[in-house]
């Protein structure tokens, strides 16, 4: 994950962006598609999500309503990925690309009811994260062929930059993390397969069987553990049975280094996203930030010390 890069779409629905229209060329390809879509699951000024059907079949029609060229190719990056998964799926439960053109997309609609809407939830249920575990660690272990994920993202000292100059990191952070990341790129840790963007509107619990995951955006090959601080940052804190499941994951798989320093990261990305929008959201959710700032960091500093690492 490129932290350096402007962050995901995804909003807080505390503070939600202003709503923007659906430009009249877009409504008239729907009409020419003959695309039923009645429901509206999410708007923001740069995208509309709507529910529906088509041809009989139940339907997702993601619409692009910013022409800012990095929006742009951002969702012409995501169709693109939709269309590789389409020849090459994982082996987890995934919408299936059904048509794309400039501007317009359409998915199958998968079966299911997410875990919340809230980007940090009230609560959710422990037998529908276990079962979230299970999903994600299927895809941790798939082996896709060159290309279809894209380029790797790894962690990079960009991102160390980044939080420093904001001042979540202090001294002892940066010589914590960056003493890891040169631990984990001498013990080889390269990256894998992770969703990126586990928020939990975007897993789908079924009533038995594997969750599944919708919104690929920022599906890739990614420094391991992403998957898991996401859930144990955003989910933690109204769902404490939560913490325990991810940590469990975490040690049957040895991936504590990792799993540092994606916590350490996200939990600064967190401070920094809220900290921009301001006012009220800002304040609501100051004190789950401020919590999970302190779990990253007495976590971060654990695992360097077991690692012979001081500051």
């Amino acid at each position: 994950m490129n932290l350096t890069t402007r962050p995901p779409v995804t909003a807080s629905p505390a503070s939600p962006p202003p709503q923007a229209a659906i430009p009249h060329r877009l409504r008239g390809r729907l009409v020419a598609l003959r695309v039923d879509a009645a429901e509206s699951l999410h708007a923001t000024d740069k995208s509309v999500v709507l529910a529906g059907r088509w041809h009989g079949k139940p339907i997702v029609v993601k619409l692009l309503v910013t022409d800012d060229p990095y929006w742009v190719q951002r969702f012409n990056d995501e169709q693109a990925r939709y269309a590789r998964l389409n020849v090459t799926p994982p082996p987890v439960r995934i919408a299936r690309l059904l048509h794309a053109e400039e501007g317009l997309t359409i998915l199958q609609r998968l079966p299911g009811t997410r875990l919340g809407n809230a980007r940090y939830p009230d609560t959710v249920a422990a037998d529908k994260v276990a079962q979230l575990l299970d999903t994600l660690d299927q895809l941790h272990s798939w082996r896709p062929g060159p290309g279809v994920l894209g380029d790797p993202q790894p962690i990079t000292e960009s991102q160390l930059v980044r939080h420093t100059a904001s001042g979540q990191l202090t001294t002892a952070d940066l010589t914590a993390v960056t003493g890891l990341l040169e631990r984990m790129r001498r013990d080889g840790v390269g990256t894998r397969p992770e969703h990126g963007d586990v928020l939990a509107a975007n897993v789908l619990a079924a009533v038995d069987g594997p969750a599944g995951l919708v919104d690929l955006e920022h599906l890739g090959r990614h420094t391991p553990g992403i998957d898991w601080a996401l859930l144990y940052l955003l989910l933690g804190p109204g769902a404490p049975a939560v913490r325990p499941l991810v940590l469990q994951q975490v040690t049957r798989q040895e991936m504590q280094v990792p799993f540092a320093l994606n916590l350490m990261l996200l939990a600064c990305r967190e401070w920094s996203i809220h900290h921009g929008w301001g006012g009220e959201p800002w304040e609501t959710t100051r004190p789950t930030l401020r919590g999970n700032l302190e779990h990253a960091r007495d976590y971060l500093h654990a695992i360097a010390a077991a690692n012979g690492l001081h500051a």
